[in-house]
């Protein structure tokens, strides 16, 4: 056979030879292990005594990376002739090199030192193919160098007129992975994109998607470029590519109808081959848009139940939150899903608790099993519960009137607990108080009145609080004509800094007041 007769001449072949082998079997997605294992044998002693020259050295590491050989001698010695290489090797050499051990995950610092070195000290003879593949090495191994990441925006953002639609899809990916926000470079690639959609490959395009969705730029002619292109082809793109398109548009709060509409349809004809992550990211962008389709949500619901022992906990969680959220969760779909919830309560995060809780709360099925489970793992859980997670759980359990003792009373001194901390303090102020509104409302309608008042009170005297918080103790004194020294509305108005007017409304005669 070849592989054999290839065998047969390694030893004559020489690093040039041994390079074009591996690169050949590469391109021809041939793979014989025996033969690769020969040649990376032959190639491990050239290199050590570096005859290899920068641009054989890099096509045999973008081969075996091709191939997906994984021969850590291999690409040890590899590393070490191209970091004593490295000032004299060709651009293309060096990104080539560096895709390639991403490829392979495998993060080799002292290589990835020296490359950032190089590519910061020879940054104008890098062109676009290069810059993009060294950014998207970075990103893949997780690998913040920020001197590196600066050269790189302002070399692209110098070039990026000229650049391929793989080249912006993957340098804007790339920076997004990282999470760093360069809004001039993401700008320029919006402008650049939005003339080359056209062009742009389903992959690409949802690449791009993701990248600014993730960075939370809403760039709204890229995003309609997107769209038209987005709304010609995605009637064949993967479930994978369907879920993280939808996904997208959602963080951005970008409620698309064609869109959302075609790609349900074609959501809905790939249903069997939807994994976890897509269904419940499909799930959660519908509802998080707040765009009842019934169909595919009950669809989605449906599959994650039949691939039971294969959705995890959070995926259960976030789907019935997507029904209940669009208002489409109907008993028999609930009850089942709450079955599947139960049976993975143990892998649960607070978050998950929460949502799941809130979710039958919302569409109003109680499942006492469920609840049951939900306290006792929140109960466990509760230090890693945070303000939001506290004032879910606390509404729903009131909501269906699920009378916990132990876990009221331990979301209440949370809830006290975290007044003046940091948590408390951290997040959007409406989110805050929202929560701390939930926990009041909760307790009060338990019948926790006292705490209710100190929970209220403390957060008042912290510098924050909802003022629906002020008007269930309010409405609670009128009602029982009790007003302490410093009741609701004293302790309102210290809050404001200013006195407020009272009026109190006579009850009819002939109604007395609890």
């Amino acid at each position: 056979s070849l592989s054999s007769a290839a065998l047969t001449m390694l030893p004559a072949c020489g690093a040039q030879g041994l390079a074009n082998l591996a690169w050949s079997c590469a391109t021809l997605q041939f793979v014989p292990a025996p033969l690769l294992a020969s040649i990376s044998g032959e190639a491990i002693s050239l290199l050590v005594r570096l005859e290899f020259k920068t641009q054989e050295q890099a096509n045999l590491a973008w081969a075996f990376a091709k191939m997906q050989v994984g021969d850590l001698p291999l690409m040890e010695s590899i590393a070490a002739a191209a970091i004593a290489k490295i000032h004299v090797a060709q651009p293309q050499d060096i990104s080539s090199t560096a895709w390639a051990f991403a490829k392979m995950s495998m993060q080799h610092m002292p290589l990835f030192d020296a490359i950032s070195e190089e590519a910061i000290r020879r940054r104008s003879q890098f062109g676009a193919q290069e810059l993009s593949n060294i950014v998207w090495s970075y990103a893949v191994l997780s690998l913040v160098h920020t001197p590196l990441l600066e050269s790189i925006a302002e070399s692209a953002l110098s070039q990026c007129s000229d650049w391929r639609p793989q080249e912006l899809a993957n340098t804007s990916w790339s920076f997004a992975k990282l999470a760093v926000l360069d809004q001039p470079l993401l700008d320029a690639i919006a402008r650049q994109s939005i003339t080359l959609m056209p062009q742009f490959t389903p992959q690409e395009i949802v690449n791009m998607a993701w990248a600014y969705a993730q960075l939370v730029i809403c760039n709204a002619p890229l995003f309609d470029a997107m769209s038209a292109a987005a709304l010609r082809m995605c009637v064949d793109w993967s479930p994978r590519d369907l879920a993280n398109t939808v996904w997208a548009w959602a963080r951005l709060s970008r409620d698309d109808l064609p869109l959302f509409d075609v790609i349900a349809g074609a959501a809905l004809a790939r249903m069997p081959a939807m994994n976890q992550q897509d269904l419940s990211n499909t799930s959660w962008a519908y509802a998080r848009c707040e765009l009842q389709n019934a169909p595919l949500l009950h669809a989605i619901a449906a599959q994650a139940l039949r691939m039971r022992g294969a959705v995890d906990s959070r995926s259960i969680s976030l789907i019935a939150w997507s029904l209940a959220k669009c208002i489409v969760g109907d008993e028999p779909l609930m009850t089942a899903l709450a079955r599947e919830a139960l049976a993975l309560i143990s892998e649960a995060s607070p978050q998950g608790l929460a949502n799941t809780a809130w979710a039958f709360a919302t569409s109003a099925v109680p499942n006492a099993p469920l609840f049951e489970a939900i306290a006792a793992e929140s109960l466990r859980l509760m230090t890693q519960f945070g303000q939001q997670e506290l004032g879910n759980t606390a509404w729903a359990f009131a909501e269906l009137r699920v009378y916990n003792v132990p876990l009221i009373d331990a979301i209440s001194a949370a809830a006290l607990s975290s007044i003046g901390s940091a948590e408390l303090g951290s997040g959007p102020d409406d989110e805050r108080d929202r929560g701390s509104y939930a926990i009041a409302w909760a307790q009060g309608r338990l019948a926790c009145t006292d705490q209710v008042r100190e929970l209220v009170v403390g957060h008042a005297s912290a510098g924050h609080f909802h003022i629906l918080s002020f008007g269930l103790l309010i409405v609670d004194e009128e009602w029982r004509r009790f007003s302490t020294t410093g009741g609701a509305l004293n302790t309102l108005e210290r809050f404001l800094g200013g006195p407020t007017t009272r009026r109190v409304a006579a009850l009819p005669e002939n109604v007395v007041a609890p």
